[in-house]
């Protein structure tokens, strides 16, 4: 954007985040960093972010447009084309608080089913649970908050109704899933909701799908430092994702491919007491998938 655009990164200061590594960190990216850094003062900007925008993730951007208006903030990935638009002058500011005010609407009450939900998870009422979880999936998955990942609505249906012993039930809600924007290109969603059915065609179908969509997503190349950083911290997700869907595969007696996606996700797994399963767990699957497919 050349002297059009000013770009200026904010960043925290912590124990681990001191004001003298930040600026080494800046010395070492050299003449790779086209940004300015400003380090904040005190924490001032970290304790009232929070609280100007109701909100707690990070990363975020924020907009100013030239009129000195705070025209749009949200995740950096979802940037480019509203900065496109700001710069061009064309950026409706009325339309893009409307759309802010119903979002934070949505996340109020998402965030309140999300309570609910977990609530009913710790009582064991499945119906309280399914009843939250049919709730949270009549909003747009960008809206959801309270729990992570967004979709969570979506597999917990899925899963409830299966144990209920509602198993078509629970097949059309994949399906629904399968046609619903942000659940049909998550293979994340699409893994969980496959294991709440692996015995069945449709958990096969679902499991096929999200290890296609998976390997689309690590296909694609990563140019730019934010791209390889952000491909970097989904190697877990992805290795989470070939363990669930292994286990259907297995399912269905295919044992040798099932084999081979828990090979790649041991070879990323940490062996860290904190993540369920275990790295001694993925192990063990791999051992017995590839007995199975002797």
């Amino acid at each position: 954007w050349g002297d059009r655009v000013c770009v200026i990164a904010m960043s925290t200061v912590d124990q681990e985040n001191s004001p003298s590594n930040i600026r080494a960190a800046v010395r070492k990216l050299g003449n790779g960093l086209r940004v300015r850094v400003a380090v904040d003062r005190g924490r001032q900007s970290s304790e009232r972010y929070p609280v100007a925008v109701r909100d707690t993730a990070v990363p975020r951007s924020f907009i100013i447009d030239a009129q000195g208006r705070l025209a749009w903030y949200g995740h950096p990935m979802d940037m480019d084309p509203v900065l496109e638009s700001v710069v061009a002058g064309t950026w409706d500011l009325q339309q893009a608080r409307e759309c802010f005010a119903k979002s934070n609407a949505a996340g109020r009450e998402t965030q309140r089913l999300a309570s609910r939900y977990l609530e009913a998870s710790d009582r064991r009422d499945l119906e309280g649970i399914l009843a939250a979880a049919e709730a949270v999936c009549a909003y747009p998955v960008d809206d959801v908050r309270g729990l992570s990942p967004a979709t969570w609505g979506w597999w917990v249906r899925v899963r409830t109704l299966a144990e209920l012993g509602r198993g078509a039930e629970a097949e059309e809600v994949a399906n629904l899933g399968m046609q619903t924007a942000g659940v049909a290109d998550d293979p994340g969603a699409l893994a969980n909701m496959a294991g709440a059915l692996s015995s069945s065609p449709k958990g096969l179908e679902l499991a096929e799908r999200a290890i296609a969509l998976m390997r689309e997503e690590e296909a694609k190349p990563a140019n730019t430092v934010w791209e390889k950083y952000l491909r970097d911290g989904d190697k877990l997700r992805y290795a989470a994702i070939r363990h669930q869907c292994a286990a259907v595969l297995a399912e269905h007696a295919r044992n040798g491919e099932a084999a081979e996606l828990v090979r790649q996700a041991v070879e990323v797994w940490p062996d860290d007491k904190r993540l369920l399963p275990s790295r001694a767990q993925l192990v063990a699957d791999l051992k017995k998938y590839e007995a199975a497919a002797r």
